[in-house]
């Protein structure tokens, strides 16, 4: 009988990730000419691969994703299909860790499923897989380093500086794809900083934690970026000078000049303003790629994120939500009474536990009742 239910479950399975892999894949090609911000994308990659060019007015972000691309594009020609492929191939790679870190969360396949779905059915999490942009692959490296660090904290299969190192490496190619893979870096270092803080079995080093977290992935930074200088009217000093145009535009212009897309950050999760990629009228058929998310993924997220903050500061600066038993002895009728307090400890000043006794359990198992002690013989003077 389980031998058929395991049958089942990998023919479901075989068939729910085809059906993800055709939704995804399905007419990659379309449409035949760039759109949205592959029309500065394809035009880099185009002169990186014809001119030997690295035109920093048509990208500000670093090269990792860009040099995949233009290598794809010099192995498989210049087509549209190919302009998305590595995007595709990543998007697709981002259902795997979901599926990796969700079961490594909550040790349970079902969960591990359920979240698979819930994010492959997203509309963010498709446009971005068929679409020239880097987005997809800052996700993948980024998840990838968060598998590895989860990895070294909650599953000793792997060793702990294979799991370190691996963190420190996807970390840097996630950086070397977008910048603001830098707020894992820094998600990482505060998590490991607790960690030596608290003194916790797991904890590194201070110079593991510098070292894998912080200058690992910016010597990988700078090591994607060795080719420029071979290209051609290109130099070492170039190199500073992406940094810069890269460094202006995230933190200057982006912060100040707006355009018909934009939209406040905080809007994002709440879906208020979703972007069409893509519209084309023709003939009475409307064609377009629409950009809006899962309300049951983006619409839970604030929610998430609440209760995260609330359970974290209830564990650090508030009771912990175990009950504690105190006994006060002789004070209702010469017998013991028990009083339930939310709380971890119970602490009285000095003098007070004369006629106390205090003992502090968890309510789920309750102390057992004691037999009773014998009653002391009367003396014979009390006869």
């Amino acid at each position: 009988m389980n031998r058929d239910f395991r049958k089942i479950g990998y023919i479901l399975g075989i068939l729910g990730v085809s059906l993800i892999v055709f939704l995804y894949g399905f007419r990659l090609s379309y449409p035949l000419e760039p759109y949205y911000d592959e029309v500065y994308y394809v035009n880099f990659i185009r002169q990186l691969t014809n001119l030997q060019a690295y035109n920093t007015s048509l990208t500000i972000h670093p090269p990792l994703s860009h040099f995949v691309d233009a290598v794809f594009l010099l192995l498989l020609g210049d087509h549209s299909w190919v302009w998305r492929l590595s995007a595709l191939l990543c998007g697709l790679a981002v259902l795997v860790l979901i599926y990796l870190v969700t079961k490594l969360f909550f040790r349970n396949t079902v969960v591990a499923i359920f979240a698979v779905v819930l994010f492959a059915l997203n509309g963010l999490s498709i446009t971005q897989a068929r679409i020239e942009m880097p987005n997809a692959m800052m996700l993948m490296f980024s998840l990838l380093s968060f598998y590895f660090f989860l990895c070294y904290r909650l599953d000793r299969v792997m060793s702990k500086e294979i799991c370190i190192l691996a963190t420190g490496i996807c970390l840097g190619l996630a950086f070397a794809t977008k910048l603001p893979a830098l707020s894992w870096m820094v998600m990482f270092c505060l998590i490991s900083f607790n960690d030596l803080r608290k003194r916790s079995d797991h904890a590194l080093r201070l110079e593991e934690i510098f070292g894998f977290f912080v200058l690992l992935p910016f010597l990988i930074y700078f090591l994607c970026h060795l080719f420029i200088p071979f290209l051609q009217n290109h130099t070492w000093s170039d190199i500073w000078k992406i940094q810069q145009v890269n460094l202006n535009y995230h933190f200057h212009i982006a912060n100040t000049q707006t355009h018909g897309y934009s939209s406040p950050w905080w809007s994002w999760p709440l879906m208020l303003r979703p972007i069409w990629y893509f519209f084309k009228s023709s003939h009475g058929v409307v064609n377009g790629i629409f950009c809006v998310g899962n309300p049951m993924v983006l619409w839970a997220f604030p929610l998430g994120l609440i209760f995260a903050v609330w359970r974290f500061l209830r564990k650090e600066f508030f009771p912990s939500g175990k009950l504690c038993r105190v006994k006060l002895n002789g004070l209702v009728n010469g017998k013991a009474v028990e009083l339930p307090f939310a709380c971890r400890s119970v602490q009285l000043p000095k003098g007070f536990t004369k006629n106390m006794d205090t003992a502090a359990d968890d309510c789920s198992a309750p102390e057992p009742n004691p037999s009773p002690s014998p009653l002391p013989s009367p003396s014979p003077s009390s006869r």
